[in-house]
């Protein structure tokens, strides 16, 4: 079986995998379980190639053989997809309620500054200038200091929800990795499967 750039375009092939097709095989290839497995590395599309090219009943053979694949790759990451949720769904409520207590205390904060303010300008052993200077001064300096906390409060609750993320990433990925690895190589068996079977019908 050979496939060529020409008939991707007109199949629809998305752009992509035709500038990988033709940067990897120029205008055509045949199609052997060599060529599979190189495709699969390089991201494209078997299934794709299976129902684009050949016949329905090719296609439902393809779909039967993969059909153990297809189990074996959700009962091996379906474990590690929950523990992943287990870890994130609390990490989200703590960070959330972490945002949202900084915000109380920063709008908190900021209200007890401009109280600060209006009380200097109220000062009578102050005149009006020395006043407005100082409450001014004041101000502007609980303000920077209100600002560098709440953004340090932000720092800490994102740092400790990326930390998180990164650590329950890379649990599932330790799972998920080689279970995608079994089954690109289940798909590579699949494709040829049919598509020797060509030769022999």
């Amino acid at each position: 079986m050979k496939i060529t750039s020409k008939e991707l375009k007109a199949k629809k092939a998305c752009r992509d995998q035709v500038t990988i097709f033709e940067k990897q095989w120029g205008d055509e290839v045949e199609i052997t379980e060599e060529v599979l497995q190189q495709a699969s590395k390089l991201k494209l599309d078997l299934v794709w190639l299976v129902f684009s090219f050949l016949s329905s009943a090719k296609c439902e053979t393809f779909k039967e053989i993969m059909a153990p694949a297809h189990k074996a790759l959700r009962e091996s990451t379906a474990p590690a997809e929950r523990s992943y949720h287990e870890t994130m769904s609390p990490a989200g409520t703590v960070y959330s309620e972490s945002m949202t207590l900084a915000g109380v205390v920063y709008h908190k904060t900021k209200t007890l500054a401009r109280d600060a303010y209006l009380k200097t300008l109220d000062s009578p052993d102050l005149t009006h200038n020395e006043a407005l200077a100082l409450a001014d001064a004041n101000y502007v300096k609980a303000l920077v200091s209100i600002d560098e906390d709440y953004s340090k409060a932000l720092e800490a609750a994102d740092g400790i929800l990326s930390k998180t993320h990164a650590l329950a990433e890379e649990a599932i990925n330790r799972v998920v990795a080689p279970a995608m690895e079994a089954y690109f190589k289940a798909e590579v068996s699949a494709a040829w499967q049919v598509i020797s079977s060509l030769d022999e019908s």
